[in-house]
């Protein structure tokens, strides 16, 4: 039996949330084999980008128009390069649960912007599954280490507006483009900004671990092709506000995965919110 857009869009919507949820797991490995922020952001967007123009030519994909491209590759550094720059400031000043929680604003504000431009309806049941999505990630995050840091919270704040920038700009200005495009032109974008900052900061290097570069390569393939390609799959069949809702259970697989691959515990109370998360994405299916 044939998969309904919906279901389709939900899938994909969790499939792009464990790509990029395994990010956090990548990192580590790569700083503690020699690499920093600028080396890591900027090796992986421009391999990104490599692998993906040069699938672009061996499908032969038609192009779009050149305003069309430098608009969304503009998305790809505004929206998705600041964004990843203020969650790494955020997560340095605030701690991971904290930096979490603000960047996770953005299916609110997603919400709030697509419907007060008309992109899309708003309904009672999108009001309660965001609600049911926020709480359990708070519960999700609840017990982990978070710092007070105001220029941190700032941050934080920053990378859910630029997010909420990425995904309502991404899904107007890539209507009709095919999404293996929309990823190339997404990832070019964010890559254009991470070279700028590797010649000008001067904190670029080579000299990592074999490790590391497993890392990275991670980063590249799950983190950035993977999840940017089905994130605006998604985008396509159900919309964004629906598509960010469902990826509020980013943080779930991110401690599933540390619970099993670093053995970190995991307790009652994180249970209940993956239950609100759960119950979020099945309350969505019925719309």
């Amino acid at each position: 039996m044939e998969m309904s857009d919906t279901l389709k869009g939900t899938v994909y919507s969790i499939l792009s949330a464990s790509c990029f949820a395994v990010l956090a797991i990548f990192i580590p490995y790569a700083i503690k084999g020699g690499s920093n922020t600028v080396t890591l952001m900027s090796t992986r967007f421009v391999l990104a980008a490599v692998v993906l123009w040069s699938m672009v030519r061996y499908r032969a994909l038609p192009l779009v128009a050149p305003r069309k491209m430098a608009a969304v590759m503009l998305i790809g550094a505004a929206g998705y390069g600041v964004t990843s720059a203020c969650l790494v400031q955020a997560v340095g000043r605030t701690g991971a649960a904290m930096a979490a929680l603000l960047l996770y604003l953005y299916p609110a504000l997603v919400t709030v912007v697509t419907a007060a431009l008309g992109m899309e309806k708003f309904s009672r049941n999108k009001l309660f599954a965001l609600i049911l999505s926020f709480a359990g990630m708070a519960l999700v995050l609840g017990g982990a280490e978070v710092k007070l840091d105001y220029v941190g919270v700032l941050f934080g704040l920053l990378s859910s507006l630029f997010y909420t920038f990425y995904i309502t700009a991404g899904a107007h200005f890539t209507k009709g483009v095919q999404p293996l495009l929309t990823t190339t032109l997404i990832v070019s974008g964010a890559a254009a900004l991470y070279v700028f900052s590797a010649l000008f900061s001067g904190q670029f290097t080579l000299a990592v671990s074999f490790s590391a570069w497993l890392a990275t390569l991670g980063c590249v393939f799950f983190s950035t092709l993977l999840s940017i390609l089905f994130l605006f799959e998604a985008i396509k069949l159900i919309g964004p506000s629906k598509v960010s809702i469902i990826s509020t259970i980013e943080p779930v697989i991110t401690i599933a995965l540390a619970v099993v691959l670093l053995g970190e515990s995991f307790v009652l109370l994180q249970s209940v919110g993956v239950a609100f998360v759960i119950s979020s994405i099945l309350i969505l299916q019925k719309q």
